[in-house]
């Protein structure tokens, strides 16, 4: 958070802000679809759940329709059938309490991830206009000077944004670690289960599956697409170089300018604990891939 403030304070010129505003609309507009999509996924599966309760009360038939139990393997202190209703409302505040931890925490790496991109965005946006004010006119003492100041600027902006990359690596590498292995293989059980219900023609637990595994390949999507925001940003410091006329510029600039292509060579990405896994579209595919074929060694055995 630190860097973050350090990198909007520093910045003074116009177009520059304009980038880095941008880019926090961005993520602003992000969140807000994020938390409205969550939440209301999660408030219609504990409607669909407590549905049948309602309806006994609001339109009884002659037998009560079939309610939500609470997990067998899951043990209480209390009288589980005397106090159901207290113990249903224990678990649906949890799961919201669980849900509300993640999505804080999702909120945090998509705000930083938006800065990355922004503080690419600028590097570049730097190295274009220095690079182009150098073929306006002849260049005076003075005038190659503040030339070399600007490219120096782009570099220590540049190994700035790669730190702060690496730090959230470091950050978050551990925990989405556990949080792909756990959704690859929630995402195998619940496509089974969806199956199942289909083939049951159970309404209600076929629209409650379906929200799951809607949400399980939604979370998928977002956090690789993060990740592929940053790898596209990275690289794009490279390609804007190389259409530029770096050739012509001086010699302390192209000098400056090695250095930056050098770097910008390898790209910046989120990978995740020590190489396992890439968060990108690419990353998208694979975990899709890996879901899709434990769920059918499950539908082989259990059929």
């Amino acid at each position: 958070m630190e860097q973050v403030r350090h990198d909007w304070n520093s910045l003074k010129e116009e177009e520059e802000l304009k980038i880095i505003h941008n880019r926090a609309n961005v993520g602003r507009s992000c969140i807000i679809a994020l938390l409205i999509w969550l939440y209301s996924t999660f408030f219609l599966i504990v409607l669909i759940l407590i549905s049948p309760n309602i309806l006994n009360i609001v339109m009884p038939l002659n037998e009560s329709r079939q309610s939500w139990q609470l997990p067998t393997t899951m043990e209480f202190f209390i009288d589980r059938e005397k106090y159901i209703e207290l113990l249903t409302l224990y678990l649906f505040v949890t799961a919201f309490i669980g849900l509300s931890t993640m999505i804080s925490k999702e909120m945090f790496l998509l705000m930083y991830v938006q800065h990355t991109c922004a503080m690419f965005q600028i590097t570049s946006y730097r190295i274009e206009r220095t690079v182009n004010k150098n073929h306006t006119k002849s260049l005076l003492s003075a005038e190659k000077f503040n030339s070399h100041k600007s490219i120096v600027e782009a570099i220590d902006s540049h190994q700035n944004v790669i730190k702060f990359v690496d730090s959230l690596k470091s950050t978050f590498s551990v925990t989405h670690l556990f949080a792909i292995s756990i959704g690859v293989a929630s995402l195998s059980i619940n496509l089974y289960l969806f199956c199942e219900s289909i083939m049951a023609k159970d309404i209600g637990s076929m629209s409650m599956l379906f929200l799951y595994v809607s949400t399980h390949f939604g979370y998928m999507f977002f956090f690789n697409y993060i990740g592929q925001l940053v790898i596209d940003h990275s690289d794009d410091i490279f390609k804007k170089i190389c259409n530029t006329r770096w050739y012509a510029a001086p010699l302390n600039t192209q000098k400056c300018l090695m250095m930056i292509t050098h770097r910008s060579m390898k790209t910046s990405t989120l990978m995740v604990c020590l190489g396992l896994f890439l968060p990108s579209l690419e990353g998208f595919t694979t975990l899709v891939s890996s879901s899709l074929s434990y769920f059918m060694v499950i539908y082989s055995v259990r059929r």
